[in-house]
């Protein structure tokens, strides 16, 4: 029960946060329960980004069915036409100017651009809590 708890509690967070966040650029994510986005991650990724990837694809196929990959910034199709869903610090989060630097404890980002959505937050190379 803890579990579902905790991810009942970062999807709240993750709504509110999205909820008072102004919206610069539009990016869509689904339609018609297809995935038009993909989930970006360092070709390296903090064991941190890796689980808030896994965890986002898991609630986005919930709430509509949709089935979104995720895929190592190397090895990205710059052809696919979709989306980008960059979750964690790296190289395309670096080049866009999107740091989590300035994040305090708990702290995260979320910033849209031209066909992109950033999720960033603390993590090990970023501690912004040093009690985790």
């Amino acid at each position: 029960m803890l579990a579902m708890k905790g991810e009942f509690g970062m999807a709240g967070i993750l709504a509110a946060t999205l909820a008072l966040a102004p919206v610069v650029e539009a990016v869509e994510l689904v339609r018609d329960g297809q995935a038009c986005s993909v989930i970006v991650l360092a070709d390296k990724p903090s064991p941190s980004a890796r689980a808030a990837g896994n965890l986002l694809v898991e609630q986005i196929r919930r709430v509509s069915g949709a089935e979104i990959r995720q895929v190592r910034e190397s090895k990205l199709d710059a052809a696919s036409g979709l989306a980008r869903i960059l979750v964690g610090q790296s190289g395309m989060t670096r080049q866009l100017g999107a740091l989590p630097d300035d994040l305090g404890p708990g702290g995260i980002l979320i910033r849209t651009y031209p066909e992109a959505l950033v999720l960033l937050g603390t993590d090990e190379s970023t501690p912004g809590d040093p009690t985790g």
